[in-house]
């Protein structure tokens, strides 16, 4: 009996280092700085929501859309992620970034059973095939991806216990999620997929947990309405044309709808490329996720789930940003849905001990090395002039711009937009990434890529100083008539000036 209870607390010992070593290699893996362009804006609009009481629904920050309805749908996150900025700076907002994004990979991991070494290789191929995403750091996505992994837990759960008490947070959990990030689209969209399949799939016992199903999807719906916004733009966050523009092929997208144009002309709005390391664990993932199916009879819940995983797989492939919610589903699919007892022969099986011990040797090896490297990049960077020069932003150039106070109104390249206006709130910017589509967005084009008509939408919007990043062809070209001068210029940025009475 002595020895049995020794190798119970071993079994049990060993089970508690794989998911604190699974748990700090996710963790470290997902620890970067923030690289999204739109950081600062984010951190803007917080500081609204936390020192002025107030959730923007019209722009303020610019001189060309100014007043035109922007609905700030992540208002909550940004006050949270402004409230830790405030704090712990750079550090705190990249490891309570990690913190999140870990838990909506670890999760389904820690609550479905299988061994060590399945479960290691599964996490280890939907982190890499999300990669490509992943390493933009702190954003408020990583929020939607927390939430949609919990959605997709109480279904598998559902699934194997056929309790409702799984789906019973759903409606206050769509309620913070469509306060932080409009993917709760998304998650309405699976679950009622779910329930749909449900009841075609129930027999007569169970119609009345299908019947109380819906209504708990009605209310989590009702939840997901409930916003500060003002009543006209509470109505648009579920128009016709968000759902289109995020739902549909880019062949069904009218060019003049100004939310479609985002999955036209930004690179992460665009279908997945294929060809990269990342894209070929998707398309791998596509091909094993739907194939699984093929290695053993065909039940109710294997319908549910291939129905759900095809719905996903299509809403992924639209945008490669999308793809960290399929890797999501991916993990407890393939951990309930491969056996390794059936799949495996004997002599395989008589391994598996060492699979589950290399899986821990594997992750003791890479996590010193993942933090080293990770640790290092957010430590050098946590200052504003540290993260300036690892993300070669034009620090010094704002500096000299509120040095010079130089007068009218600017023009700024794209990337640069949300920094400027988080460094440089005293002048309004042209354009950043709360705007990627419609009028605004094709005269920034014409403008930085000199087209024709770039200097009638200069005067048309009284430019009079432009900040743009160093490009040797864009400077020569507007300073050779002496109508532009060159006023600064670094690494990371030129200030071009109008010279006074030149148009």
């Amino acid at each position: 009996m002595l020895k049995v209870k020794r190798l119970k607390f071993s079994e049990e010992k060993l089970k508690i280092i794989f998911y604190l070593f699974l748990f700090l290699f996710i963790f470290y893996f997902n620890y970067r700085l923030p690289l999204d362009p739109d950081f600062g804006w984010h951190l803007k609009y917080g500081e609204e929501v936390v020192l002025n009481k107030r959730v923007l629904t019209r722009d303020i920050f610019s001189h060309t859309f100014i007043g035109k309805e922007i609905i700030d749908t992540e208002w909550l996150i940004e006050a949270l992620f402004y409230l830790i900025f405030s704090y712990w700076s750079f550090w705190g907002l990249s490891f309570f970034s990690a913190i999140i994004t870990t838990f909506a990979f670890f999760l389904p991991s820690l609550v479905f059973n299988g061994s060590f070494f399945k479960k290691f290789l599964i996490t280890l191929w939907a982190l890499y095939g999300s990669s490509s995403v992943l390493n933009v750091g702190p954003r408020p996505q990583n929020l939607s991806l927390f939430f949609f992994s919990l959605l997709v837990i109480f279904i598998f759960k559902y699934q194997e216990k056929k309790e409702i008490k799984y789906f019973l947070f759903l409606p206050l959990i769509f309620l913070l999620w469509s306060n932080m990030h409009p993917a709760f689209i998304v998650g309405l969209g699976v679950f009622f997929g779910f329930l749909v399949s449900e009841f075609l799939l129930a027999d007569r016992k169970e119609k009345n947990k299908t019947f109380i199903l819906f209504l708990i999807f009605l209310f989590s719906f009702l939840t997901s309405s409930l916003h500060p916004y003002s009543s006209e733009g509470g109505g648009k966050v579920f128009s016709f044309e968000l759902v289109k523009s995020l739902a549909f092929p880019l062949s069904f997208i009218d060019e003049n709808n100004p939310l479609g144009r985002v999955r036209v002309t930004i690179g992460e709005w665009l279908p997945p490329t294929l060809v990269d390391f990342s894209g070929t664990l998707f398309f791998l993932g596509i091909a094993f996720s739907v194939g699984i199916f093929l290695t053993s009879p065909f039940s109710k819940k294997d319908f549910q789930n291939l129905f759900l995983n095809i719905g996903i797989i299509y809403f992924s492939t639209l945008s490669a940003r999308n793809v960290p919610f399929f890797f999501i589903f991916f993990i407890p699919l393939l951990i309930n849905k491969i056996d390794e007892e059936k799949l495996l022969s004997a002599k395989f099986k008589k391994i598996f001990p060492m699979l589950n011990f290399s899986s821990l040797m594997i992750m003791s090896f890479f996590i010193p090395k993942i933090f080293i490297l990770h640790n290092k990049i957010v430590t050098q960077g946590s200052s504003l002039e540290a993260y300036c020069e690892a993300r070669r932003l034009p620090c010094k150039a704002i500096d000299f711009i509120k040095k010079e106070r130089p007068d009218g109104n600017m023009f700024n390249h794209y990337n640069l937009g949300g920094f400027l206006i988080w460094q440089l709130p005293e002048y309004p910017v042209f354009i950043d990434g709360r705007v990627p589509g419609g009028e605004i967005y094709s005269e920034f084009e014409t403008v930085i890529n000199l087209k024709e008509g770039w200097d009638k939408i200069l005067e048309k919007y009284k430019v009079e100083w432009m900040i743009v990043p160093p490009n040797k062809l864009f400077e020569d070209f507007l300073t050779e008539e002496k109508t532009w001068e060159k006023i600064y210029s670094d690494q990371t940025a030129i200030i071009l000036k109008k010279v006074k009475g030149k148009k």
